[in-house]
């Protein structure tokens, strides 16, 4: 189906919300799609589960931030569309609430993770490559 290449495409760049725009393009003409609508209601609880993870963790509740994370990976699982791109900025999240909370080892291996995915994705920007490294550094230091 053209619209999971498309929001795939977008999701390999890291582009969810042009993820959700081709979901929404194919339901403006194609309301009843079943399975399109599922896939962009999943993409779209995805994208809050992240938002509202983000919120928790900037305030300082890292317990409660991982918890959304691991939840929103769940959901990850029903998805057609993933990419090791998003997949890594999600950890990125996760390893950083980890690493405040003292828990550098599983930290650690999730950064490992994401600097991995970063370092061999060829469509990853430098500024995305450094930023991994850079959270890596600072709990190894």
């Amino acid at each position: 189906m053209a619209v999971g290449l498309g929001a795939n495409a977008a999701m390999v760049l890291g582009k969810t919300e042009n993820a959700k725009k081709f979901y929404q393009a194919v339901l403006k003409f194609d309301p009843e799609n079943k399975e399109v609508r599922k896939q962009y209601k999943l993409l779209k609880d995805v994208i809050k589960g992240m938002e509202k993870a983000e919120k928790q963790i900037t305030e300082g509740y890292n317990k409660k931030g991982i918890e959304i994370i691991q939840e929103t990976m769940s959901k990850m699982k029903g998805l057609d569309v993933d990419s090791l791109l998003f997949r890594s900025t999600i950890l990125l999240k996760l390893g950083r609430a980890e690493s405040s909370m003292n828990k550098h080892e599983e930290a650690l291996e999730h950064l490992d993770f994401v600097v991995k995915v970063r370092e061999e994705d060829e469509s990853c920007s430098p500024k995305l490559k450094i930023e991994g490294e850079r959270a890596k550094r600072a709990i190894n230091c």
